[in-house]
Order: C-alpha cells, then structure tokens, then sequence
C-alpha cells in the first residue's frame, strides 16, 4: 500500500512570518508612491505657497481642546522653506532606515528564503528590523482601521470627516499632510516621550535601564539619543510615556474629527510612540507617512490616470488587509503580553522587549 507524505505542520510564527514578507513587498510598492508624490509635491507646492499663509506651530496639551496653535505665520519664501524642511526630514528618515536596515533585511531575507530551517537568531533579526516593523505595524492598523469602519456603519455611525480635508486643493493636501508626517511625531513623540526620558535621566543619573544593549557597553546615552529615540528598551516607564502621549495624540483629533477617531488614532499613536522607543523618530516619522500620503498621488494625477491608480492601490490595500488580520493579531498578543509581564507580572524592568 502506498504511502504518502504527511503535509508538515507549520506554525503561526511561520505562517504570519511568510505572510508578511509577501506583505511588505506590495506595501513598499505602495510606498513608493508616496515618494513619488513627495517629489511631485516639491515641484507643485512652491508657487502656490509663495501666495498663502502657513501657521507652523502647534502643540499637545493634556486638558480639552488638546490641541493649541499659534498665531504666528510665515508666507512667501519662508513658507517655501519651511515645506522643505518637513520634505527634507521625511526623505532624511528614509535615508537613515535604510543606511542602518536596508542590506540587514535582505541579508535576512535571503536566509529565510533559503532552505533549512531559519535559526532564532534570524528569525528575531526579521522581526526587531525597521523596515519589517513599520510595514507589519501599517498593515495591523489597516486592518484595525477598516473594521472599526464597518462596526460604525454597523451600529448607524458616521465619521466626520474635517471640512479642509474635503475643500484643500491637492497642493493643500501635500503640505498638511507632510507637516503633520513630521510635526506630529515632533509634538507627540520628541516632546512627550523622549524629552521625559531625557529629564529622567538628568535627575536620576541611571540610564542603563532603559537603553538596550547596542546603546554601548555603558549603556549610556547621549542628550541626542532621547530626542531622536531608538535603542530604548519598553519597560514600564517607556509604556506609560507611549501610552499618555498615543491618549494625547488620539484626544487631540478629537476637534477637528470627532470621538469616534479618537480610537484609531490612539491605536497609531501606539504604534508610533513603539516605533520611536524602539527605533528612533525616523521609523514612526515613516509609519505616520505610510498613512498620511496614501492616495494623494492619484488626487494629484486626476481623472484618468488617478483612476486607474485607484484601482492599483484599492487591490494592494484588499490583499494587505488579509495581512493585516494576521498582523494585528501577531501584535495584539504581544501588547497583551508586554502589558501582562511589565504591570501586572512585576517585571524588574531589565528586561529587552524589542526580540519579540
């Protein structure tokens, strides 16, 4: 009698890992896009700038509205520069990831792909790049995001979509969207999360705790490091900072959206305030990108060719939201964990929680 091969059995960890190489190959397909628009925008936003008003400044705050701007404006060149230097910092952040995890995700790349079982060490390399993490954390908020839309609809609930959002010309768009890219993370992660870690290291003269072992055999780190972020480990300091200022972040939409965007954003706010910690502003400056300029680019196009780029992203954003249930639910457990072993499991705080 023959015998047959028994099917293998492959693991969740295996299952979600191959998922998300597929993933992360059509969300940066997808990113490219997004870079192509920021380099449309450098050409198309300058003369119309030139003409108009932009209030650059505005800031968190823990009490209602949450949100407060300034009065002060620039125009004319200054305003000119002043998109620039948002540009220039997205571009900036693009340039560090990939000078510091570009070649190790196709060193490892190659090694999951290649026969034989991956060792841990790979494995966990795969899961603590920046490149992986940004992906895998816009395909789990994807997801989160899409079915929170359809409970609203569900329970006869309506999004209020903010006025400028629908009436801003393309070139309106471009600018807000890549201020709020890097502004936003300046004011909610800079501000909330590393200028606190940066005064707690002042009074307390103790930073081995909270950097992770790359930070230096000291494990000491400069000024810089906690107002750019990145090689801190998550303990129950770096959560609570991540969790106010992701409640902060999500409270302060509240006033130009409504509540009910206030539970998607805190769950970004999550992500990014996680990004930051563990590898600096310029990951959560990509993430809050990822998102913002998602379909601007067929806006810019128009009819025509924006249509049928459309239905180029409409099919990439179908395929991701599989991903992403796998994805969310990969980083739920671990929340689930991390929230478990440093609150209610007495971690001692010495503990890395970035190889999980």
């Amino acid at each position: 009698m023959p015998t047959y091969p028994q099917p293998g059995y492959v693991s969740f960890e295996e299952a979600s890992r191959k998922a998300s190489m597929w993933g992360l190959v059509l969300f940066y397909m997808l990113m490219s896009l997004n870079v192509v628009a920021l380099l449309y925008a450098l050409y198309l936003v300058p003369p119309e700038i030139m003409k108009d008003h932009v209030c650059p400044f505005y800031f968190l705050i823990p009490f209602p509205p949450f949100i407060i701007g300034s009065d002060f404006s620039i125009t004319g060149y200054a305003a000119v520069i002043y998109f620039f230097l948002m540009a220039g910092a997205i571009f900036l952040s693009f340039y560090s990831l990939i000078r510091r995890d570009g070649k190790r995700l196709f060193d490892i790349g190659s090694r999951l792909l290649s026969d034989g079982e991956p060792t841990r060490e790979v494995k966990e390399d795969y899961d603590d790049n920046s490149f992986v993490l940004v992906g895998e954390l816009f395909m789990a908020i994807l997801f989160f995001d899409i079915v929170f839309i359809i409970f609203l609809a569900i329970i006869g609930q309506e999004m209020h979509t903010p006025e400028f959002l629908e009436e801003a010309d393309t070139w309106e768009l471009m600018v807000a969207l890549a201020v709020a890219s890097v502004w936003e993370e300046v004011v909610s992660r800079v501000l909330l999360i590393g200028v606190p870690l940066l005064i707690g290291k002042g009074l307390s003269k103790r930073t081995a705790s909270h950097t992770s072992p790359e930070a230096g055999s000291s494990g000491e780190k400069r000024w810089y490091n906690y107002l750019v972020g990145g090689g801190f480990k998550i303990t129950p300091v770096t959560a609570l900072l991540i969790l106010i200022s992701s409640l902060l972040f999500g409270l302060a939409h509240a006033s130009s959206w409504d509540y009910f965007k206030v539970i998607p954003v805190v769950l970004s706010g999550l992500a990014f305030g996680y990004l930051f910690v563990r590898k600096g502003v310029q990951a959560s400056i990509i993430l809050h990108f990822a998102f913002d300029y998602l379909g601007i680019l067929p806006d810019a196009l128009g009819s025509g060719e924006g249509d049928a780029m459309n239905v180029f992203i409409g099919l990439f954003l179908l395929v991701l939201l599989f991903v992403g249930a796998l994805m969310f639910y990969k980083y739920a457990r671990r929340f689930l964990r991390y929230t478990g072993e440093l609150f209610v499991g007495g971690s001692d705080g010495k503990r890395d929680y970035g190889h999980r």
